[in-house]
């Protein structure tokens, strides 16, 4: 990945929510605020940006991990275990949010997220 994409890619994923909760601090009572269909539109954006960062975290780490393989055997395997774990995770968070996003209700106890 270039680096203007890349540049690109955490302003969109990072600095924009970002900023969106920061105005929410600054103007608590802007419309775009309010309670609403926006409401709904910015937690599903927030949950599709959260598994976007944790998909990219992994991808990340799993890099890291190959790029010091063969030099740093200790350190690469951190890594890896590292990227294990943002993948468990991102796999749990897009499970709860297959329930939460895609059929609207809340995730049953215990539920497939659970076991990540």
């Amino acid at each position: 990945m270039t680096t203007r994409r890349s540049d690109a890619l955490f302003a969109l994923l990072f600095v924009l929510p970002a900023l969106f909760a920061l105005g929410q601090l600054v103007a608590p009572g802007a419309a775009i605020y309010a309670p609403g269909p926006r409401t709904t539109f910015a937690l599903r954006a927030a949950s599709v940006t959260k598994l976007m960062l944790l998909a990219l975290a992994t991808l990340y780490a799993h890099l890291c991990a190959r790029g010091l393989a063969s030099a740093h055997d200790q350190v690469a395997s951190a890594w890896r275990r590292l990227s294990l774990g943002f993948l468990f995770y991102f796999l749990g968070q897009a499970s709860l949010g297959w329930y939460q996003l895609v059929k609207g209700t809340s995730a049953p106890f215990p539920s497939i997220a659970d076991a990540f």
